[in-house]
């Protein structure tokens, strides 16, 4: 089976950015057409925030809880997400390149035309999300949790996933070749998934168990 190339629409630019610095952040804030650059916002709560055409640069959002949030055409470069939880949010045209993520909860989330490069993702949770034209390149998502998420038109180019989880997940169109493979946990949830030769090797042992299939060597 062919694979379909992945495209993904990029985040709209926005015009007239305002540059603003942003010390917090609130319930039901709404942020629309702005820059932040070099802020901290570490350990913000807040539900329900919506942003839009936003770019974030060197901004440290780390241990924010951001539930039931709204991010639509945004872009994160240098900043540190690390910890924050975006648990029940939705997110449309994301880009975050540079980044560290690790530790980050995008769970039960829907995201869509998302981009993530050369970012820190280890130990991430994006349980139960449903992914929808999203690409993962050059990002280390070891021990990242995917348990159950829905995968339509995914790419993950690059990436590290040793020690992923993949139990109970759904992948339709999703291209996981030149990404290190690993360890992975829940192998049958790659079903629908897209590797090549190589990477086959590399888990051919653990689909086996996986099946129930005895190897006399």
């Amino acid at each position: 089976m062919k694979v379909r190339t992945v495209h993904v629409h990029p985040p709209r630019p926005g015009v007239g950015l305002l540059p603003v610095q942003l010390p917090s952040i609130i319930d039901g804030q709404v942020l629309e057409r702005v820059v932040v650059r070099e802020s901290s916002i570490s350990g913000a709560i807040a539900r329900s925030v919506a942003i839009e055409a936003c770019l974030f640069d060197k901004v440290e959002l780390s241990s924010s809880h951001l539930k039931k949030s709204q991010l639509t055409d945004c872009r994160f470069d240098h900043s540190l997400l690390f910890g924050s939880n975006f648990d029940g949010s939705g997110w449309r045209r994301v880009e975050i390149a540079d980044s560290n993520g690790s530790g980050l909860v995008v769970s039960d989330c829907s995201l869509q035309d998302i981009v993530f490069i050369r970012c820190k993702l280890t130990l991430a949770n994006f349980r139960v999300s449903k992914f929808t034209r999203v690409i993962f390149r050059d990002c280390d998502l070891s021990e990242a949790d995917f348990q159950g998420a829905d995968f339509v038109d995914v790419r993950l180019d690059g990436c590290k996933l040793d020690g992923a989880d993949f139990s109970h997940a759904k992948l339709k169109n999703v291209d996981l070749r030149g990404s290190e493979l690993a360890n992975i946990h829940g192998i049958a949830g790659l079903k629908g998934a897209t590797i090549d030769s190589g990477q086959l090797m590399t888990i051919s042992a653990q689909l086996a168990y996986e099946l129930g299939i005895n190897v006399d060597a």
